[in-house]
């Protein structure tokens, strides 16, 4: 008899004792057999079997850049000229058998590095695969530019890929970009997740196309700003950030998987050049080709989960009030000095946080809107007036 058909009668004799705790019991011993779920007797699932070697080209959409400033000054204290026009520089491909629950769920049937890409867009990566079948493909794009104690190779592992984390960016070779990855969905839901797909046996003259899209693993924040009179006399002065939030994030999730959580007395310069607010916009519109633009403020933050519903108030809980991103905004009209205090929202990765503001000296105090976007610009729920 099987040690899965002994188990199993030990299980229904006690059941006859002991009710209401069959199916849990099942459920435990299952584990210990190595039986994925809550089995019944002689459904036990085998190894997947996987096919020969196969040719895939991915297929990766970078989306459009745009022109930005220096950034990561919230992490580093450093100013980086992160490049915007040419957004991937460098891809890295791993592929393993995806088989949950036994050991050749861990072998790596291909690798891929590509340097010097540059540019937008689609990018067409070829690779050779030693197995076909059920298939996961991690990607990283620009991981070289960030600030991290793991170094990615063709001898990397499973743990190695998802445990990356970084704290910040750096450059290499007077050039500083973005990281990017493939955001994993569902990891049962295979072709559907981003990540498992169905690769048939091929040779590389018919190489199967899979597509699949890349995520910036970090937020952009920009300011953007104008007055509603001409005679009105308006400058900002300086723009930081409070020391505290995130101390490091992940690629592969979707919040970014922010961890070491930090809090400091000192805050950190975005922007420190005194600037005059030279666009006219009585009307109050929100649009960006009403405001002013301040490019040198830009910056690059790590995901956090931590952040405010209202821009003008902390959100209440001790660990919400210690770590959510607040920014100061310091400012002058008509010679009058003063600071705005923003708390910034929940950030996730591939966020692009703006910071507008529409200065009037009708009121007391200038008035702010924090308005969240994807990078790609469309609008998300979050919408602070």
């Amino acid at each position: 008899m099987s040690t899965v058909s002994i188990i199993s009668d030990a299980i229904r004799r006690f059941s006859r004792t002991v009710s209401g705790v069959i199916a849990l019991g099942i459920c435990a011993l299952s584990a210990v057999v190595s039986v994925s779920g809550c089995s019944k007797e002689g459904d036990v699932r085998e190894p997947k079997e996987f096919g020969g070697p196969a040719s895939v080209t991915l297929i990766l959409s970078s989306g459009s850049g745009e022109s930005a400033g220096a950034g990561t000054r919230v992490q580093s204290g450093a100013d980086l000229n992160v490049d915007e026009e040419n957004i991937i520089h460098c891809i890295k491909i791993f592929a393993f058998k995806h088989d949950p629950g036994f050991s050749q769920n861990d072998e790596m049937v291909g690798y891929a590095s590509f340097d010097g890409l540059g540019g937008s867009g689609r990018h067409y990566l070829p690779m050779s695969l030693t197995a076909s079948g059920d298939i996961d493909f991690y990607v990283i794009a620009n991981d070289i530019y960030t600030e991290s104690t793991t170094v990615l190779g063709e001898n990397s592992g499973r743990s190695d890929i998802e445990g990356l984390r970084f704290t910040g960016l750096r450059q290499a070779d007077g050039v500083c970009a973005i990281p990017m990855s493939n955001i994993i969905g569902d990891r049962t839901a295979i072709d559907s997740n981003n990540f498992t797909f169905k690769i048939e046996e091929s040779s590389s003259d018919a190489p199967q196309l899979i597509p699949i899209d890349v995520t910036r693993a970090m937020a952009r924040l920009s300011f953007y700003f104008a007055k509603t009179e001409q005679s009105t006399e308006v400058s900002v002065n300086s723009i930081s950030i409070a020391g505290q939030g995130p101390g490091s994030a992940g690629c592969f999730t979707a919040d970014g998987a922010p961890d070491g959580y930090y809090s400091q007395d000192s805050s950190i310069g975005l922007f420190d050049t005194k600037t005059t607010i030279e666009e006219v916009n009585p009307d109050g519109y929100l649009d960006e080709e009403y405001l002013q633009y301040l490019s040198d403020a830009d910056s690059y933050l790590l995901p956090n989960t931590y952040g405010s519903d209202d821009p003008d108030e902390l959100p209440p809980g001790t660990d919400n009030q210690t770590f959510v991103y607040t920014v100061y905004v310091d400012y002058s009209v008509n010679g009058s000095e003063k600071t705005k205090t923003i708390y910034l929202p929940v950030v996730s990765p591939n966020d692009w946080i703006k910071v507008k503001g529409i200065f009037n000296t009708s009121v007391d105090d200038v008035e702010l809107d924090v308005v969240a976007l994807y990078w790609e610009q469309s609008n998300m729920d979050i919408v602070f007036n």
